[in-house]
């Protein structure tokens, strides 16, 4: 098992090496959306995702949205503050917005858990863990997959949590990130790597981003939009 985290970590440090992954060819109708100014984008994930504390209008995906073409442009954010992924499985209280995103399916999907699944997993280790944890995204990401194949995924990692008390139980952030970059592989996913935040990029908790982080956030996601779709002058 240690073996194997090490190689991952390996991969994942090379993966963070670059601001933005981009592949080529995109798969799906993302640039296609993008070309006929119809691009759509849903936001799924907790309070990192939702710009939490962060002004109206210089949140992340408020930025995001704010450079969209065409005026069939637009971003939906689903996220909830303190949630989980658990929240958003079949049955669980936020699995609406997993529903929604079926149901217009956007041309891209942008999903961000992470933090309070570990916090959980320092008090409750034997149902809040990292495998549980993947178990409970993957579910998230088959009723999307299912519902609307062509959806580009995008799954985003939030900033390293400078708080250290996070990594004081049985499991620590890399945990987490290796499942989240085992996911991006299964699903072909977009790798959208927020760690590498300073101090001065996040708020007093030393985990949510700011606004200065959220501007970098809305910028690092528009670049991959721009791109991978071989707009660099828009």
């Amino acid at each position: 098992m240690i073996k194997k985290l090490s190689a991952t970590i390996g991969a994942l440090t090379l993966a963070a090496s670059v601001l933005v992954q981009v592949d080529d060819p995109v798969p799906g109708r993302l640039c296609t959306d993008y070309d006929n100014g119809r691009l759509t984008i849903e936001v799924l994930g907790d309070s990192v995702a939702a710009g939490y504390n962060v002004p109206a209008g210089e949140r992340w995906f408020e930025q995001v949205g704010a450079q969209l073409p065409g005026p069939n442009s637009a971003v939906w954010n689903g996220a909830v503050s303190g949630s989980k992924a658990l929240d958003y499985v079949p049955g669980g209280p936020y699995n609406f917005h997993v529903q929604f995103a079926g149901t217009v399916k956007p041309s891209l999907v942008i999903l961000n858990w992470r933090i309070n699944d570990q916090w959980w997993s320092k008090e409750d280790p034997a149902n809040y863990n990292p495998t549980t944890f993947k178990a409970q995204y993957r579910q998230i990401l088959n009723q999307i997959r299912a519902a609307s194949p062509t959806t580009r995924i995008m799954i985003a990692v939030s900033p390293w949590v400078m708080d250290t008390r996070i990594d004081q139980g049985t499991y620590n952030q890399w945990h987490y990130i290796v499942a989240l970059w085992e996911l991006k592989q299964e699903y072909d996913g977009v790798w959208m790597d927020f760690m590498r935040y300073t101090s001065g990029m996040l708020q007093g908790d030393l985990g949510h981003p700011n606004a200065a982080g959220n501007r970098v956030m809305g910028a690092q996601v528009f670049e991959f939009l721009r791109s991978s779709c071989g707009h660099w002058d828009d």
